[in-house]
């Protein structure tokens, strides 16, 4: 007995008497019409509305069949996919993991794990030791040696204390400071896996925990991936009051306000403890509803008032308690004298109409965001706005489109905002816009850069054609074209010093023969005298009986000298 500003757990307050009851034993949080949270070994039926006992193995539950547990009244039970199993017939054991019953170690006639360490009786002719092995009952052999099949007595390995072979992955017990991990003795426990100090060995956590420090369902550290951590223990849903931190993986308190909650701010609530009101549009639990909102004691939460109204007690047009300046409530309406499609404007003293909105057919003020009537294809959204069902087209009673729309997919009665398909489309097809230009650019940008190198390319080529020596043959002039001075392409011949000796001989009645030039001729220089004379491969001589040779080369004057070909033309002098 007492005097409370709240009613205690496990109870709920009832106004008229301003008195706290107590829930029903199935319940630790409730009001006189419902139950918000079951008492252990109860669960919620969300169709009957009640808590129900949960199976007589489950500590904790989701529903009332045996595999529906969340936690097993026996300690040594094994929780697999919701059912609490009995221990595996002999030379087996549960595995945590899996709940499947698998195969013992062949040294052991039952056990708790996969190994030598885990027998809790052995066969006939052997017995157990103080570690839980099986070894023969006839003979032992000292610390750190095993007995092969003669019973003869070797050395194990280094770090096991005792043995079944010579390997380190024959240990039956471990060195001090080791511990038996599958056989092996190792330094520390890998994750998934806790030090059983009294056995010197590592043990496999429960199938909830990541880490742990002993084998229960309440020892975890850590938890799997998908679950969270609540004190020592890992679940999938947070309890009652508390929700899941999707950051730190654990479950946190609820606002105080909050039953139930998303997280843990004053307006993330989800429902409300008792003796207040769940403002759903803000998430908050309120002592009352503000203005504008009304209180639905069925639910425990405020709704909206009709927008008319300033205060309501229900969310139709007539259910106004009071209204806005300039309206006189009447009959439960908030009217004022102005026509159909105006709204009362203060000035002064008095009062002045004024045209409501093009979207509105009544207003309470000016702008779009002031509707309390729509046209009959609109709907009243909350903000006071007159808003169409999205359709791919706008409605012509609109002259300007608007951008969001109602979605009347799921009810007609209340407007669920959304945006019109052709704003979402101008959306995308501005997205879609800027990446053409941009692939257009970009294409325009490697063809001009191809023109130009090409250009380029093109303008070096004619530079260097121009520089080649004009295209022609060369051939030496007939019989009668001696007399006058040696030429080819510029170039004198160096017969012409070399056999200066012949030329006397003959009295003056032969000189050198004219070479011709398609080209044209050009004067000689001394300068191209001297370069000649290292060109040995235009050769003008004359033999004993009178013949001048000169040997010439023919192709296309520029080209390179291995493509080009030699001849030895002659001539007779007569």
């Amino acid at each position: 007995d007492g005097c409370y500003k709240y009613c205690p757990a496990k109870t709920y307050s009832v106004e008229e008497d301003m008195t706290c009851v107590p829930c029903e034993d199935s319940c630790v949080s409730c009001d006189e019409h419902e139950c918000y949270c079951c008492a252990e070994r109860f669960f919620e039926d969300a169709e009957r509305g009640e808590c129900l006992r949960c199976h007589a193995d489950c500590a904790l539950c989701n529903g009332p069949s045996s595999s529906d547990c969340d936690a097993c009244i026996d300690p040594e039970a094994t929780l697999h996919r919701g059912a609490c199993s009995a221990p595996c017939p002999s030379h087996q054991y549960r595995d945590s993991t899996t709940g499947e019953c698998k195969e013992c170690d062949e040294s052991c006639l039952t056990c708790t794990g996969p190994t030598m360490g885990s027998c809790t009786s052995c066969r006939e002719g052997e017995r157990l030791d103080d570690y839980s092995h099986c070894v023969p009952s006839a003979y032992m052999c000292s610390p750190h040696q095993y007995a092969d099949q003669d019973g003869e007595c070797h050395s194990c390995h280094k770090y096991c204390h005792r043995c079944s072979g010579p390997g380190k992955a024959h240990c039956l017990t471990c060195n001090q400071g080791h511990l038996l991990m599958n056989g092996s003795c190792v330094d520390g426990c890998p994750t998934g896996y806790y030090a059983e100090e009294s056995k010197q060995r590592c043990e496999p956590c429960h199938a909830s925990c990541h880490s742990c420090v002993g084998k229960q369902s309440q020892q975890c550290l850590t938890c799997k991936a998908h679950l969270f951590q609540e004190a020592k223990e890992c679940v999938e849903t947070c309890r009652h009051s508390h929700y899941g931190n999707a950051v730190s993986r654990t479950c946190e308190k609820c606002d105080p306000s909050c039953a139930e909650c998303s997280d843990g701010g004053e307006d993330g609530c989800l429902s409300c403890v008792p003796g207040l009101v769940y403002l759903r549009t803000e998430g908050r639990c309120l002592p009352s509803c503000p203005e504008g909102y009304y209180h639905d004691s069925a639910h425990h939460t405020c709704e909206s008032c009709h927008v008319s109204c300033k205060t309501c007690s229900g969310r139709l047009s007539q259910s106004c308690d009071s209204c806005y300046p300039g309206y006189e409530l009447s009959e439960g309406r908030c009217e004022s004298g102005c026509d159909p499609g105006q709204h009362p404007v203060i000035k002064g003293s008095g009062i002045a109409c004024q045209e409501c909105d093009s979207s509105c057919l009544e207003c309470r003020g000016l702008g779009p965001s002031n509707c309390t009537v729509c046209p009959a294809q609109a709907i009243l959204e909350a903000g006071g706005r007159c808003l169409l069902c999205c359709h791919p087209e706008e409605d012509e009673d609109f002259a300007t489109p608007q951008q969001d729309c109602c979605n009347c997919t799921e009810t007609r009665g209340q407007c669920i905002l959304s945006t019109n398909l052709p704003f979402r489309k101008e959306e995308e097809e501005e997205a879609r816009g800027n990446l053409t230009i941009f692939i257009i650019a970009s294409v325009l940008l490697v063809l001009g850069l191809v023109v130009v190198f090409f250009l380029i390319k093109h303008s070096r080529s004619k530079g260097a054609q121009s520089d080649l020596p004009p295209r022609g043959y060369t051939k030496l002039g007939s019989a009668g074209g001696f007399g006058s001075s040696s030429k080819y392409g510029g170039y004198t011949s160096s017969s012409s010093a070399s056999h200066s000796g012949y030329t006397s001989s003959a009295g003056g009645r032969f000189q050198e023969a004219e070479l011709v030039d398609i080209s044209g001729h050009r004067s000689v220089t001394k300068e191209d005298e001297d370069d000649d004379d290292d060109d040995d491969e235009d050769i003008v001589y004359m033999g004993q009986d009178g013949t001048v040779y000169r040997k010439f080369r023919y192709g296309q004057l520029g080209e390179d000298e291995d493509e080009l070909e030699y001849d030895d033309e002659s001539y007779r002098f007569r």
